[in-house]
């Protein structure tokens, strides 16, 4: 699905290259959890695009969620 809400999926996948660019350059920090039961290599590039850490959780639940943003978070002590 496009940003727009249209059909397509090349039109979706330049839509998602051009956020993960704008993440990018905002130097935004950022985690993307991938939680399908067989990691993708489209999810990965994604992350590697939006210069931030990829984190394969195949069925993942709340605790593993949790542990995984909790490692790759900062601390703020």
């Amino acid at each position: 699905v496009t940003r727009a809400g249209g059909p397509g999926r090349a039109a979706a996948q330049a839509d998602a290259d051009a956020a993960a660019r704008h993440f990018r350059l905002a130097e935004l920090p950022g985690l993307v959890l991938d939680i399908a039961p067989r990691s993708s290599d489209a999810v990965r590039r994604l992350a590697d695009a939006m210069g931030t850490r990829y984190v394969a959780l195949p069925h993942a639940d709340a605790r593993r969620m949790s542990d995984a943003v909790l490692a790759a978070t900062p601390s703020s002590r």
